[in-house]
């Protein structure tokens, strides 16, 4: 700021904080620039705020940064979900993996909510198992959870003796029976509440999709962002259920808009798994889908 070194400003009122480069300084493209700065938190518990980042002058467009901060509420740092079997009214071992960002002792409860469709009836004593199904119980029930179909909530409370820590991951399953009709997988949130709460968050890839699938894996990488250049772009996909070929059986990619490659019926496809289609895929240009 000025010439003072090493300062940035800061407004309080839009939480910007403005970093001046110093004469003769530089941010380069081969190494990271680190920083950092002091702020007094809220004065109570809310929701973390994810930061954007952007440059001007060499413009580097607005971003927003790896994760939230400043909430006052812990978060899930590890939250992942897989389950067995997507299959019409079969049971289905659902199986959680949670890591909180604050220690959560005994008594506390972690609330998994919009489980729906399943065809299980409530219960009190929802039988747990993994690796971590001892660390919740029932009263004098061990590795047991309360149930409510209608809402699709799962309620595990820690029991005595026990905590969930920040520094290793928590490994629960339990099983629902899947709907009797095909149904689009859910997206369940975790969250606790109370002295030690954990605002609701869900994981990457949904469960209770019977007689459907979804995308465990669904990645894209490119090879350049330089305007009007040759870019090629990888995917990386693996669903939850086989897809075997048949007449009306294809994959769509859409919303890759903007592209100067125009429309055909068969553009090249590399890639280890390339030979799984041939080799060349559809494409239309003004609705970006291969």
């Amino acid at each position: 700021v000025g010439g003072t070194t090493s300062r940035g400003g800061w407004t309080q009122n839009t939480g910007t904080l403005v970093l001046t480069l110093h004469t003769g300084q530089s941010m380069p493209h081969t190494s990271d620039t680190v920083v950092s700065f002091v702020l007094t938190n809220p004065a109570a518990a809310r929701q973390a705020v994810l930061p954007f980042v952007s440059a001007v002058n060499k413009p580097v467009a607005a971003q927003p940064m790896s994760s939230a901060v400043m909430g006052g509420l812990g978060v899930w740092t590890t939250l992942s979900v897989g389950e067995s079997t997507a299959a019409i009214s079969s049971s289905n071992t659902i199986t959680y993996t949670l890591k909180p960002s604050l220690l959560l002792s005994a008594g506390q409860t972690v609330s998994i909510s919009g489980l729906l469709g399943s065809q299980t009836p409530d219960t009190a004593l929802l039988p747990l198992t993994g690796a971590s199904a001892l660390k919740f119980a029932i009263g004098v029930n061990s590795a047991k959870a309360a149930w409510v179909q209608s809402t699709g909530t799962l309620v595990l409370t820690v029991t005595v003796g026990q905590t969930l820590l920040s520094t290793e991951d928590t490994v629960v399953s339990f099983a629902l029976v899947n709907k009797a009709a095909a149904q689009p997988a859910m997206l369940p949130t975790v969250a606790t509440f109370g002295p030690q709460a954990i605002a609701a968050q869900a994981a990457a890839v949904g469960v209770l999709g019977a007689g459907g699938g979804y995308w465990i894996t669904k990645t894209v990488a490119e090879s350049t962002q330089a305007n009007s250049e040759s870019n090629a772009i990888t995917l990386t996909l693996r669903p939850s259920v086989s897809v075997l070929p048949a007449n009306d059986m294809f994959v769509t990619v859409t919303g890759l808009t903007g592209s100067a490659t125009a429309d055909v019926a068969a553009l090249t496809v590399t890639g280890a798994s390339a030979p799984s289609f041939a080799s060349k895929g559809a494409w239309t240009q003004n609705t970006g889908t291969p």
